[in-house]
């Protein structure tokens, strides 16, 4: 072999130099073995025949660099040049030996080589929803015969990442409710359930404080609620990993290019008619056929995906204001400017209070304590008889009207009836506690039965008032066997009309 071909002719057919062919056949002359003993060898035993070279100093006798600091430093937002880093990797070691310039760029290649591997990740159907903002937006005019923008609309992009089934939602900006209600009316609209998971991107609205070494990211209180709502967990990537979120950086490139670009020479003038116009082409961004796959992502999703994700609840998110604020010695506590009744045994404690548009909600730390409709106007007091204890709540019934005609439905259909003439009669909720206490007051004497029957009686004579009930229970007039044949009271409902209808 050595005596058919020449040196140039074997380095034209490897593509190396002849001076290669040269040296590596000295090597091998050297190492005192024949060229069928050296094709014998395997690959790792050849490479270091044919490759060792002039021994150099070992990498233990250079000053050592620090790759990590370096590497994070060409990846900050305004790098240094590698010779600055170089400069001052020389001035940090003046007594030792150090790496020459481009033996500290081989050595940051050899790091970033090893750094930057990658993982395939396998995932689970239903798992996970990843979120981000589109760098995008989309602008909204005031009006087509005005060239002012109302604002700039921003594009949120959730992706399912088993499918790489993606909902879009243009949002009036990116701040915590507008993100919460596109989310919301994705998960709703789009993908008819709830993933296991919600992964944002580090958006303030979502993270207070991102992931660190050994201490976990701090999640928003409102957004935090808002996944418990929805039965899921919120997991944020980290700090500038991309990586973490492969899948809707990429679906957000793809909607970038796929769909907004067709919106470039298009006007919008309200954010309801960018969301219709995003619909159809959102879903054919879906329906194209992945290669990957062998098909699209609207496919894989409804054959694999839809039916592992968790059920919807049965409301919406109620977004709320959080405040704290110290039970009274009333057991109420003010929410803005009320006051609302908790358990009296909270009096003197500190609470937890939730303001939505319609409720207020207040929390021993995280467990609920009381929920009450949201009253309108200032200084009013919101009372739960349930909340109070028994001396209260015997005293409030006694001094209410209600409390008082509650009592009176308690006894009986006639006395409740009796107790209704006798407060029309008098005309005035307050004039008439005196009398509909005296009726209490009767049936706690003579017992529920007898003020009944007496109670009957007064209705079939007609009488109007609280004293006669007693006069007749005293005499016994209800006791005689011509009582008048009384017709129960009706009690009023919507789907009668009564006579006062024909008349």
């Amino acid at each position: 072999m050595e005596d058919s071909y020449s040196q140039r002719e074997i380095a034209l057919a490897v593509g190396i130099s002849h001076q290669s062919v040269g040296r590596y056949l000295r090597r091998i002359n050297d190492a005192s073995i024949s060229l069928a003993d050296a094709l014998a060898l395997d690959d790792d035993a050849l490479e270091e025949l044919l490759e060792r070279g002039t021994p150099g100093p070992s990498p233990e006798s250079f000053a050592p660099i620090d790759l990590a600091s370096v590497d994070r430093e060409l990846n900050s937002k305004h790098p240094p040049t590698r010779a600055v880093l170089w400069d001052e990797y020389k001035r940090d070691h003046p007594d030792e030996q150090c790496y020459s310039y481009s033996q500290f760029n081989a050595e940051i290649r050899r790091y970033r080589k090893e750094s930057r591997l990658t993982m395939h990740i396998d995932h689970t159907p239903g798992d996970r929803c990843y979120l981000d903002y589109a760098g995008d937006v989309v602008l909204i005019y005031s009006s087509p015969e005005s060239d002012e923008v109302s604002f700039s609309a921003a594009v949120l992009v959730a992706t399912l990442p088993y499918s790489t089934f993606t909902g879009v939602r243009a949002t009036s900006s990116q701040d915590l409710l507008a993100t919460i209600e596109a989310i919301e009316d994705i998960l709703v609209r789009d993908f008819h359930g709830v993933p296991g998971r919600i992964v944002p991107d580090n958006m303030a609205t979502a993270v207070t404080s991102p992931k660190a070494k050994g201490k976990p990211a701090t999640i928003n209180a409102t957004f935090l609620e808002f996944a418990t709502h929805l039965s899921s967990a919120v997991d944020p990537t980290r700090v500038r990993r991309p990586k973490d979120k492969a899948t809707v950086e990429q679906m957000v490139g793809l909607i970038q290019r796929e769909v907004l670009t067709r919106f470039r020479h298009r006007r919008f003038y309200s954010l309801g008619e960018l969301n219709q116009a995003l619909v159809p082409e959102v879903r054919r961004v879906n329906d194209l056929v992945v290669k990957e796959y062998g098909r699209s992502r609207s496919d894989r999703f409804m054959s694999t995906e839809a039916n592992q994700l968790g059920p919807l609840p049965r409301h919406r998110f109620s977004v709320g204001i959080w405040s704290s604020a110290k039970v009274g010695p009333n057991y109420h506590i003010k929410v803005d400017h009320n006051y609302y009744s908790v358990p009296w045994h909270f009096a003197h404690e500190t609470l937890r209070c939730k303001l939505s548009a319609n409720t207020v909600e207040l929390y021993d730390r995280t467990t609920p304590v009381a929920i009450h409709r949201r009253a309108t106007g200032k200084g009013r007091y919101v009372t739960q008889e349930a909340h109070m204890p028994q001396a209260h709540f015997r005293f409030a019934r006694s001094n209410s009207f209600v409390g008082l005609m509650d009592q009176a439905s308690e006894i009986g259909e006639y006395t409740k009836a009796f107790a209704d003439v006798v407060a029309k009669s008098i005309g005035k909720e307050g004039l008439a506690l005196a009398s509909l206490n005296l009726i209490i007051d009767i049936a706690r004497r003579y017992g529920p039965t007898q003020t009944e029957d007496a109670a009957r009686y007064a209705l079939a004579i007609g009488a109007t008032r609280a004293a006669s009930l007693e006069s007749i229970l005293a005499t016994n007039a209800h006791g005689c066997d011509c009582m008048p044949e009384v017709t129960p009271p009706t009690p009023p409902h919507e789907n009668l009309r009564g006579p006062s209808y024909f008349a």
